[in-house]
Protein backbone atom coordinates (compact mmCIF):
# COMPACT_ATOMS: atom_id res chain seq x y z
CA UNK A 1 0.00 0.00 0.00
CA UNK A 2 1.29 3.55 -0.87
CA UNK A 3 2.08 6.11 1.66
CA UNK A 4 1.22 8.52 -0.35
CA UNK A 5 -2.12 7.81 -0.08
CA UNK A 6 -4.49 8.71 3.01
CA UNK A 7 -6.66 6.31 4.25
CA UNK A 8 -9.52 8.21 3.75
CA UNK A 9 -9.14 8.64 0.43
CA UNK A 10 -8.28 4.07 0.46
CA UNK A 11 -11.57 3.63 2.26
CA UNK A 12 -13.89 6.46 -0.63
CA UNK A 13 -12.52 4.63 -3.61
CA UNK A 14 -12.55 1.34 -1.82
CA UNK A 15 -16.42 1.73 -1.29
CA UNK A 16 -16.74 3.15 -4.26
CA UNK A 17 -15.55 0.07 -6.43
CA UNK A 18 -16.65 -2.61 -4.21
CA UNK A 19 -20.10 -3.40 -5.31
CA UNK A 20 -18.87 -3.26 -8.98
CA UNK A 21 -15.51 -5.73 -7.80
CA UNK A 22 -16.43 -7.58 -4.66
CA UNK A 23 -13.00 -9.15 -3.92
CA UNK A 24 -11.15 -5.81 -4.55
CA UNK A 25 -8.27 -5.54 -1.79
CA UNK A 26 -6.94 -2.25 -0.44
CA UNK A 27 -3.35 -2.96 -2.49
CA UNK A 28 -5.47 -3.05 -5.47
CA UNK A 29 -6.72 0.40 -4.63
CA UNK A 30 -3.52 2.52 -3.91
CA UNK A 31 -2.09 0.53 -7.16
CA UNK A 32 -5.23 2.18 -8.76
CA UNK A 33 -4.98 5.39 -7.64
CA UNK A 34 -1.37 5.47 -8.27
CA UNK A 35 -1.69 4.96 -11.88
CA UNK A 36 -4.30 7.87 -11.91
CA UNK A 37 -1.96 10.02 -10.42
CA UNK A 38 0.52 9.03 -13.57
CA UNK A 39 0.20 10.62 -16.35
CA UNK A 40 1.82 9.68 -19.40
CA UNK A 41 2.20 12.70 -21.72
CA UNK A 42 -0.31 12.83 -24.90
CA UNK A 43 2.07 13.94 -27.36
CA UNK A 44 0.62 15.96 -30.82
CA UNK A 45 2.29 16.99 -33.86
CA UNK A 46 2.76 20.68 -34.61
CA UNK A 47 0.11 20.79 -36.82
CA UNK A 48 -2.39 19.62 -33.95
CA UNK A 49 -0.69 21.87 -31.69
CA UNK A 50 -1.21 24.92 -34.34
CA UNK A 51 -4.67 24.16 -34.65
CA UNK A 52 -5.42 23.87 -30.85
CA UNK A 53 -3.83 27.31 -30.69
CA UNK A 54 -5.45 29.11 -33.42
CA UNK A 55 -1.69 30.70 -34.04
CA UNK A 56 0.92 30.69 -37.05
CA UNK A 57 3.87 28.30 -37.32
CA UNK A 58 6.07 31.35 -36.56
CA UNK A 59 4.21 31.73 -33.55
CA UNK A 60 4.56 28.55 -32.00
CA UNK A 61 8.44 28.41 -32.60
CA UNK A 62 8.78 31.66 -30.45
CA UNK A 63 6.90 30.11 -27.99
CA UNK A 64 8.70 27.67 -27.96
CA UNK A 65 11.81 29.55 -27.67
CA UNK A 66 11.07 31.37 -25.29
CA UNK A 67 9.89 28.33 -23.09
CA UNK A 68 6.55 28.41 -22.85
CA UNK A 69 6.14 25.25 -23.90
CA UNK A 70 8.45 22.17 -24.19
CA UNK A 71 8.97 20.32 -27.50
CA UNK A 72 9.52 16.32 -27.68
CA UNK A 73 12.27 15.61 -30.33
CA UNK A 74 11.60 12.21 -31.34
CA UNK A 75 12.98 10.33 -34.40
CA UNK A 76 13.68 14.70 -36.17
CA UNK A 77 9.75 15.29 -35.60
CA UNK A 78 8.96 18.04 -32.66
CA UNK A 79 6.06 16.92 -30.82
CA UNK A 80 4.15 18.84 -28.21
CA UNK A 81 2.53 17.54 -24.96
CA UNK A 82 -1.30 18.00 -25.32
CA UNK A 83 -1.89 18.68 -21.74
CA UNK A 84 1.05 21.27 -21.19
CA UNK A 85 -0.44 23.34 -24.38
CA UNK A 86 -4.13 22.59 -22.52
CA UNK A 87 -2.79 24.26 -19.49
CA UNK A 88 -1.64 27.24 -21.15
CA UNK A 89 -4.98 28.03 -23.02
CA UNK A 90 -6.35 27.78 -19.58
CA UNK A 91 -3.80 29.89 -17.81
CA UNK A 92 -4.64 32.84 -20.63
CA UNK A 93 -8.64 32.91 -20.29
CA UNK A 94 -7.88 35.38 -17.41
CA UNK A 95 -6.34 37.67 -19.71
CA UNK A 96 -8.99 37.38 -22.97
CA UNK A 97 -10.59 40.79 -24.71
CA UNK A 98 -13.41 40.13 -25.99
CA UNK A 99 -13.70 41.97 -29.68
CA UNK A 100 -15.76 44.94 -29.50
CA UNK A 101 -19.19 44.88 -31.15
Amino acid sequence: MSADIDPATLDAVSNILRPHVPAITPGAVADFIARLNTREPELITRDETLSLLHISRNTLISMRKEGIFRAYNIRGRLLYDRAEIIDYIHSTREHYVPPPR
